[in-house]
This record gives C-alpha cells, sequence and structure tokens, in this order.
C-alpha cells in the first residue's frame, strides 16, 4: 500500500500525543473508523488497526518484517529487541518452541486449578465486602501469581511487575522516557 491509497491522519491522530498515552481507547476507536490501514505522515509511521489487518500482517513475515523492529525505533537504532515480536522466522520459530510446551493442553489444565484458587482466595475478601476494584484486585495480582506458577520463579509484586510491562510499551515510542527506560533495566536485572 502507498500514501496514495491509504487514508492521511491528522497530527491529533499521534498515537504518542500525552492525551492519547493517557486514554488510548478513545484514540483507538477513532483509528479503527478510519479503516484497516492508515499512514501518520508526520511520523512517517502506518498503523494497522483492524484484527483481520493486523492478523494478516503478522501472518506475512515475508512483506511485513518483525526482525527490524516491532517499535517505533528499529533494533539497529535501539540496539533492544523484543524476543518474540521483534524476531521472525526461523529465530521466532525456535524462540517459540522453547516455550510452547509450557502453553500445552497438559500444563494449561493443570494450571487452571492453581489459578482458580488464586482468584478464588483474592475474590473472598470482595464478596465480603460487596465491592472491589478489579484492576486492582486481579488484573495486576493474577498474571504475576500465574507466572509464578508456570515458571516456578518468584516474581516481585504484583505492582512492580506491572511498572515493568507499562515501562515495556513506554519506551517503544519516538521519545522514550528516561524513567520508564530505567525500570526497562531493572526488570532485566
Amino acid at each position: 500500500m502507498t500514501t496514495a491509497s491509504a487514508l492521511e491522519l491528522p497530527a491529533a491522530m499521534d498515537p504518542f500525543r500525552p492525551e492519547n498515552l493517557a486514554d488510548p481507547y478513545p484514540f483507538y476507536e477513532r483509528l479503527r473508523a478510519c479503516g484497516p490501514v492508515a499512514h501518520l505522515p508526520g511520523r512517517d509511521t502506518w498503523f494497522v488497526s483492524t484484527y483481520a489487518s493486523v492478523s494478516q500482517v503478522l501472518r506475512n513475515y515475508r512483506e511485513f518484517v518483525s526482525g527490524l523492529g516491532s517499535s517505533y525505533h528499529r533494533v539497529s537504532e535501539s540496539g533492544f529487541r523484543f524476543p518474540f515480536i521483534d524476531n521472525d522466522p526461523p529465530e521466532h520459530t525456535r524462540i517459540r518452541r522453547s516455550v510452547q510446551r509450557h502453553f500445552g493442553k497438559g500444563p494449561m489444565a493443570e494450571l487452571r486449578p492453581k489459578v482458580r484458587a488464586d482468584i478464588e482466595r483474592l475474590a473472598a475478601p470482595a464478596l465480603a465486602a460487596g465491592t472491589v476494584d478489579v484492576v486492582e484486585a486481579f488484573s495486576r495480582t493474577i498474571p504475576n501469581l500465574t507466572i509464578r506458577h508456570v515458571t516456578g520463579i518468584p516474581a516481585p509484586d504484583a505492582r512492580t511487575m506491572a511498572g515493568w510491562a507499562d515501562a515495556a510499551f513506554h519506551v517503544v515510542g519516538p521519545e522514550p522516557d528516561p524513567e520508564y527506560v530505567a525500570l526497562i533495566m531493572e526488570s532485566l536485572e
């Protein structure tokens, strides 16, 4: 696709603008309304926003090369490569195979009662209180506990894990915040 055949986005549709970073969901909705592919000329960046188009791009690694980098900066510029998303076959396949055995039917069946027990334990105080902040009670805690079950490695507390995950997103932009870069470095130690 060329810039002549794709919708050209206005500068307000820059996902890295503070208002779009602070609350990205209205941005995502506007982006999907623009069609499956759009171009932001100010950043010379292409956006693929619908499930069907994203699926098509991810499956066509010969034309849409992830190995150059999936963030705003190329791997050659940043020196950082996310293990899964910044690799194409055969390297991506090799990395995926190394962890795939942990996510098959058997391991997931074994994991299910452990995660259910974690959820029930976390839900008990909420049920007793009659109210709960779901994000605080579950969204940050369950991934952390699940990582412990899958890897056997005790991860830091849920807030630290959430901070690292947030930082991973924030360092892929055009002007990475030094605070998030420091968090990424901390997570790799």
